[in-house]
């Protein structure tokens, strides 16, 4: 899956959202901390562009518009809820973000309730 990752991250960055800013977050980032136990089928991102899914030879890559500005971005960052990934060359949630953007994003949270219930 890493390797899959870095592919999609470059096509993301190059071509799909141009300078637009985003980061990992949501269903796929809440499977790489073990918030949750499942693998989802795509990359979800939080972006200050508008929402849109991709079908890629690749994969699926989701992103969901979220109210994203310099000013919470850089508050995000002091506050290390949002980190630069260098290996991976994106932006990522911490798990504290993760769980805040699922639920203000709507997003089904049973899994992530489920794997607090396991633990």
């Amino acid at each position: 899956m890493a390797i899959l990752c870095q592919v999609f991250i470059r096509i993301i960055d190059y071509i799909l959202r141009g300078r637009e800013f985003f980061y990992h977050s949501l269903e796929s980032r809440a499977s790489e901390l073990s918030l949750i136990s499942q693998v989802p089928n795509r990359l979800t991102f939080v972006t200050e562009g508008r929402s849109y899914t991709y079908k890629t030879p690749f994969g699926i890559v989701e992103f969901v518009h979220g109210d994203i500005n310099k000013e919470k971005v850089k508050e995000l960052m002091e506050k290390d809820l949002i980190v630069w990934n260098a290996e991976k060359k994106v932006f990522e949630a911490s798990a504290e973000l993760v769980e805040r953007d699922l639920k203000k994003h709507r997003r089904s949270v049973d899994l992530l309730e489920e794997q607090k219930w396991k633990e």
